[in-house]
C-alpha cells in the first residue's frame, strides 16, 4: 500500500512538471491559443502573424491598439530551478514592455522587473529595467532584429531566498544570484508568469517567438564575443554635485549618456571626462559610460 502511495505521488509530480514546462513556436491557427496563455478577463492571446518569425513561418504579434494585455503562465512555481527564454523583435521606433508577476490570477501590487524597450518612444535601441533589487538597470537592444531574452530562477532555498538572473540580446543585465525582490526588498510569491502590457503612450508593437520554459537553468549568454560590462569601472565625483561631475573610467571613454530617474535620456556627449549638470533639475540621475570594452554605469545626485 505504501509503495502504491509513493508511486502515486511520483506520478502526480511528473504530471505537474510536464504541464508546467512548455515550448511555443506560434505555429497555430489565427484565432487559436496555446493553453499556457491566460485568457480570462482583459487578457488575450497574442495575434498570429505569418512570414515574420525567428524560426518557422509564424510568430506572436503584440500591438496594444489591438490587445490590452497578454499573460504567459509559468504555473505559480515555488520550488526548484527554472529556466525561461524567448525571442523578440521590436518594430523600429515603437516600444515594448514586459514584467514578472508572482502569481496568476494577478495581484497587481506584486511585481519584479518592469522591462521597458524605447520607453515613451524617446530612446530607440535603449532599454531599462526598474523595480529590482539592483534598482534601475540600463541596456541596449537591436531595433527591427530578433534577439533573445533569457532568465533563470532559483527557488532551491525557499521563496524567501529566491534568486534570478536575466540576459537581453546576449547582454547580462541581471547577474545570476540577484535576489528575486522588488526595489523595497519584497520577494515574489512565486513564479506566476510574464505580463506583456501597454504603456502610458500605447506605442507598443513587437513580435515574440520560440518560447521555452523548463525545470532547469538555461544558458543566459550564447555568444562568446558578447560585451561584458563589468570590465568597465566608472567613478563619479563630486557626488552629490551642483555644477560639474567628473568621470574616472578604467578605459578610454567614447560616449557619455545621462538618464533621469525615469530612464529618459537628458544629456549626451562624446569622449568627455566632465559633465555640466548645472541645467538639470535636482534629483537622482544615472550615467552610462561607453568604451571599446563595454559599458559602465554609475548614479549621482544633483543638488
Amino acid at each position: 500500500m505504501k509503495k502504491n502511495y509513493f508511486f502515486g505521488i511520483v506520478l502526480l509530480f511528473s504530471m505537474q512538471l510536464s504541464l508546467a514546462q512548455f515550448t511555443d513556436g506560434f505555429e497555430w491557427a489565427q484565432g487559436g491559443c496555446s493553453n499556457h496563455w491566460y485568457t480570462s478577463g482583459e487578457f488575450e492571446c497574442p495575434n498570429i502573424i505569418e512570414n515574420i518569425a525567428h524560426t518557422g513561418s509564424q510568430s506572436g504579434y503584440l500591438s496594444f491598439g489591438i490587445i490590452d494585455a497578454s499573460l504567459l503562465e509559468f504555473g505559480n512555481q515555488t520550488t526548484g530551478q527554472w529556466g525561461f527564454e524567448f525571442w523578440m523583435n521590436v518594430v523600429p521606433g515603437q516600444e515594448s514592455y514586459f514584467g514578472l508577476v508572482g502569481q496568476v490570477p494577478i495581484d497587481w501590487e506584486e511585481w519584479v522587473g518592469n522591462v521597458f524597450f524605447n520607453q515613451d518612444g524617446l530612446s530607440p535601441g535603449d532599454g531599462l529595467i526598474d523595480n529590482t533589487a539592483l534598482g534601475m538597470v540600463l541596456f541596449d537592444y537591436p531595433e527591427g532584429e530578433w534577439f533573445r531574452v533569457a532568465m533563470n530562477f532559483d527557488f532551491s532555498s525557499g521563496i524567501g531566498n529566491a534568486t534570478w538572473g536575466m540576459s537581453i540580446a546576449d547582454e547580462l543585465v541581471i547577474p545570476e544570484g540577484t535576489p528575486l525582490t522588488n526595489l523595497d526588498g519584497e520577494y515574489l510569491a512565486g513564479l506566476g508568469g510574464l505580463l506583456f502590457h501597454q504603456t502610458l503612450t500605447s506605442n507598443i508593437e513587437f513580435f515574440i517567438d520560440d518560447i521555452n520554459l523548463e525545470p532547469n537553468f538555461v544558458q543566459l549568454i550564447l555568444s562568446l564575443s558578447t560585451n561584458d560590462f563589468s570590465h568597465t569601472n566608472v567613478t563619479l565625483y563630486p557626488n552629490p554635485a551642483g555644477k560639474l561631475v567628473n568621470i574616472e573610467c578604467s578605459d578610454p571613454i567614447q560616449e557619455v549618456v545621462v538618464y533621469s530617474q525615469l530612464g529618459q535620456k537628458v544629456h549626451s556627449l562624446g569622449s568627455s571626462t566632465q559633465i555640466d549638470v548645472s541645467n538639470l533639475d535636482n534629483g537622482l540621475y544615472f550615467v552610462e559610460v561607453r568604451t571599446s570594452k563595454g559599458k559602465g554605469f554609475q548614479k549621482f545626485i544633483k543638488e
